[in-house]
């Protein structure tokens, strides 16, 4: 009589290997996922902090152009300069600008955010109907500050510039 041996059989060994490969590939499937997760939350995250110092400086500016006719709109010709935002200093200079990587104020590039292009729309909005972008007269002027990795947004922040609130060139010569 002989006795049949204690070992594993074949088929055994056969489907615990294809078990341990199912759970293998389901475990970095996971582990893929979660860092692509990962990254994309990193983009989002520094997508918002190009835009919001970006808003935070444009809406430090003032309104307009001290003494220049309310029709003008834009950058005027001592404001272009380098390509660099240093000469803006009213909200409407900063329609067009875009920079890719980003930059800051002086035209240095931010190392971190390479890949990245950070782009400003500066339009007049009738302050009864934001939709209508040719207002007669007084207007919001809305900024919508955009980062992008090509053609895919990141990141974006709109906000409002009104001509009632205190110009900061007013504010600086009161301290």
């Amino acid at each position: 009589m002989r006795r049949a041996g204690r070992g594993f059989s074949m088929m055994e060994v056969v489907l615990s290997v294809a078990l341990v490969g199912i759970v293998l590939v389901a475990a970095l499937n996971t582990v893929a996922g979660a860092k692509a997760a990962q990254a994309q939350l990193n983009e989002r995250t520094a997508g918002a902090v190009l835009c919001e110092s970006l808003m935070g400086e444009i809406l430090s500016q003032a309104y307009e152009d001290a003494g220049e006719a309310k029709a003008s709109f834009g950058k005027r010709a001592g404001e272009v300069g380098d390509g660099s935002r240093k000469l803006f200093d009213d909200v409407d200079d900063y329609h067009g600008w875009e920079s890719t990587p980003p930059e800051d104020k002086g035209g240095s590039k931010i190392d971190w955010a390479t890949g990245l292009t950070r782009e400003v729309s500066v339009v007049c909005v009738r302050p009864a109907d934001f939709a209508d972008t040719s207002p007669n007269g007084e207007c919001l002027k809305r900024v919508v500050v955009r980062v992008k990795r090509g053609a895919r947004v990141v990141y974006q922040l709109e906000a409002y510039a009104s001509p009632l609130w205190p110009d900061p060139r007013e504010a600086e010569g009161a301290d």
